[in-house]
């Protein structure tokens, strides 16, 4: 026997643990459209041109998170590829390495107080920025821990 529709079960709704648009925005601002691995463009004339992942520097864990740092512009990067392709497949295969340049950051670790290595240094500040809570990029590292 079918159910009528309105009985039916219904999926459940997955819980979105990831960053706001206006963040995705933020950080996609912050890049220029590129990812920030390798440079790669990612982003132009106002839709997305390659596979793209918002990456969570200290990772939000199984299930996600519901700390409000977690999705902050200071704990993402914008990357090439999916979490097995592109820069961010080589950031969850290469753990180590990833940590050292910064696009990792452990657990119990403010990502603000991290450097990321700037590889395709479009910037022209350092080979090492900080990313701050409010979307950008700095030379120098935050003063009390947090921005």
């Amino acid at each position: 026997m079918t159910l009528p529709y309105s009985r039916r079960t219904r999926p459940a709704r997955r819980r979105d643990t990831g960053p706001t648009t206006e963040t995705r925005i933020l950080v996609r601002e912050r890049s220029a459209g590129r990812c920030e691995g390798c440079g790669r463009a990612l982003h132009a004339a106002g839709t997305w041109t390659a596979d793209h992942s918002f990456h969570h520097r200290r990772p939000r864990g199984m299930g996600g998170t519901t700390d409000p740092a977690a999705n902050t512009p200071a704990n993402l990067l914008l990357l090439c590829g999916t979490g097995t392709t592109g820069c961010h497949g080589w950031v969850e295969s290469n753990r180590g390495k990833a940590t050292a340049l910064g696009w990792l950051v452990p657990r119990g670790t403010d990502p603000a107080d991290v450097p990321v290595y700037d590889i395709h240094a479009t910037r022209d500040i350092h080979d090492h920025v900080w990313l701050t809570t409010d979307g950008y990029y700095t030379p120098t590292p935050p003063t009390g821990g947090h921005r």
